[in-house]
């Protein structure tokens, strides 16, 4: 089993995992720029419960998709270091193939 997480990247600080919804919806809640936009388009910007503990993850569908088809609203501060850290997982494929995801 070790060897599934011998590709995860090294953090400085685990509990400001990528991956982890509890830390994804602390980030989410301190950016009023994410709220604004979800006021301003509640369409497409709607509240998904991904775990047993952790609700209102802020999620973001686009125009004319299916409400199913929806992703994780990303933040900007967040934006370099969810690039870098897929682009590791991911063996360092291209950077179309990492931006494209």
């Amino acid at each position: 089993m070790f060897e599934c997480y011998l590709n995860i990247p090294e953090q400085d600080s685990p509990e400001e995992n990528l991956l982890n919804y509890e830390y994804i919806r602390e980030q989410q809640q301190a950016d009023a720029r994410l709220f604004a936009r979800k006021e301003n388009n509640p369409a497409q910007n709607v509240n998904k419960c991904l775990d047993d503990d952790i609700e209102d993850i802020i999620c973001y569908v686009r125009p004319n998709d299916n409400a199913h088809q929806w992703r994780i609203a990303q933040l900007e501060q967040l934006l370099e270091a969810t690039i870098t850290w897929f682009h590791q997982i991911k063996e360092h494929p291209s950077t179309i193939t990492t931006y494209s995801q």
